[in-house]
């Protein structure tokens, strides 16, 4: 791939990953007020989270947001299925898992 190219998409990429840190506090406050009610907007946030970061090659990020985002497309299609406890167990790790993409832990 070309070099000026390939430094045009690392610029994206880590404006990318800038963006996803002003995420992390709108992820916080979800946690905190976590009811079925907010779930929509939940998983919309982790399925446009779960695209992007494919795209700009954080495989990572892109693969527990795949699986946090079936976890609650589960809960979307069943409300029988919601657990308070295990929603905010696993809304604690993805917080964790993005953060350490934006500290820089681990970009792909």
């Amino acid at each position: 791939m070309d070099d000026n190219l390939q430094s045009k998409l690392n610029i994206l990429k880590l404006g990318y990953i800038k963006k996803l840190e002003t995420m992390v506090p709108e992820f916080e406050i979800l946690s905190k007020k976590m009811d079925c009610s907010h779930i929509d907007e939940l998983y919309s946030k982790v399925h446009t989270i779960s695209g992007t970061s494919g795209m700009y090659g954080l495989k990572d990020l892109s693969d527990f947001s795949t699986d946090f985002e079936i976890y609650l497309k589960e809960i979307k299609n069943d409300p029988n299925c919601y657990n308070e406890v295990i929603l905010k167990e696993k809304l604690t790790n993805y917080i964790k898992n993005v953060e350490k993409i934006v500290k820089g832990d681990n970009n792909g």
